[in-house]
């Protein structure tokens, strides 16, 4: 087994946006065959007897990166620990968390192969992929798997007086990034009560710049979709009077209904010490690859990840979401390696 492979120090999680420095794909890897509960051993030939099949592995070392998020954010963490355990467990892998500015970026830069992996909201791997909505073309992308839902956060400060999305009529709200996902669900959540960004004053704030700015009170309120919890949001309801808004059964009904990859979520009173639960959306997050990541690689990565599930979950509490049972849940083609080992184990 290789030694763990160390992710960014202190100093580095500070950085400003990492640039995903494209690993060499191009290696010449064997096909994998069989299961194995183990990697061979560092050093030891490419082959190794299990469950009385030999298994062959990749006969070179490949350096790959994953496009993940924002340090702070459930993107960055999990992204990091699932690079952390394929570095654990994998023999001739060496995968690298990088900084980005999450989906958008993801995509963008595994389609071009300046990262090879990347995680992405599901509605916006499939808009790449088939070259819809906010893209002119096709992107050069596949899944790998299912991982976790994003949730949206909807608060507005207590003074603001806002207690719905209909309340948020001539308010200034924090509606994500400029060309970021946050930014379309957003819109897409107001247009459903009839609001459009001309109705509101809209901010395109990160989540970090979000929270603070309602603790300043220079803005009413924020929508904000995140892994939950968020401690950054935690830290703001001990500090600051809020409110949370709860949706409507009808209107998340109509919402999914509208948007079919979105779904019912609820936030638990325990999540962020609210008197009672949260009704809210969410989205299913994938991680994806480049078509061009031989297929050694990925089944590789697909099968430590999976078969290390419990090193997985102790990455972040959304992390607890990625099982078996949900992995195939990808609104995209799965890539050639992700389906040799689902098939391995009976799941396709």
């Amino acid at each position: 087994m290789k030694k763990l492979i160390s992710f960014l120090l202190a100093g580095s999680m500070a950085m400003a946006l990492a640039a995903c420095g494209g690993g060499n794909n191009s290696g010449s890897g064997t096909s994998n065959s069989g299961s194995a509960s183990a990697p061979p051993p560092s050093g030891d030939a490419s082959q190794q007897e299990s469950s009385g099949e030999t298994v062959e592995w990749p006969a070179s070392m490949q350096r790959f990166s994953m496009g993940t998020g924002g340090t702070t954010g459930a993107f960055y963490i999990v992204g990091a620990g699932l690079c952390n355990v394929v570095n654990s467990y994998a023999t001739n892998i060496d995968l690298t968390a990088e900084v980005t500015g999450a989906t958008m970026d993801n995509l963008a830069m595994v389609s071009s192969g300046d990262c090879e992996f990347g995680l992405s909201n599901a509605d916006f791997a499939l808009y790449a992929y088939e070259g819809t909505d906010v893209y002119t073309e096709p992107q050069n992308i596949l899944g790998v798997c299912s991982l976790y839902p994003t949730t949206c956060h909807i608060v507005a400060s207590k003074s603001s007086g806002i207690t719905s999305l209909e309340d948020m009529k001539g308010k200034r709200i924090s509606v994500g990034p400029y060309g970021s996902g946050n930014r379309m669900g957003s819109e897409r959540l107001l247009e459903m009560v009839g609001l459009g960004f001309y109705a509101i004053t809209p901010m395109d704030l990160t989540n970090a710049e979000a929270i603070d700015s309602l603790k300043d009170g220079t803005i009413d309120a924020f929508i904000l979709y995140s892994g939950a919890p968020l401690s950054s949001i935690i830290d703001l309801t001990t500090t600051t009077d809020v409110t949370w808004i709860s949706l409507e059964k009808e209107f998340i009904d109509a919402f999914i209904m509208k948007y079919p990859y979105f779904m019912e979520l609820e936030l638990e009173p325990d999540v962020y010490d609210t008197d009672e639960a949260i009704s809210c959306v969410g989205i299913n997050n994938v991680l994806i690859v480049n078509p061009a990541v031989e297929e050694d690689y990925v089944y590789l990565v697909t099968k430590t990840i999976y078969e290390h599930l419990e090193d997985v979950w102790k990455v972040h509490t959304q992390a607890s979401s990625i099982t078996l049972e949900s992995a195939t849940n990808v609104p995209i083609p799965l890539h050639p390696g992700t389906i040799k080992y689902f098939t391995e184990i009976g799941l396709m």
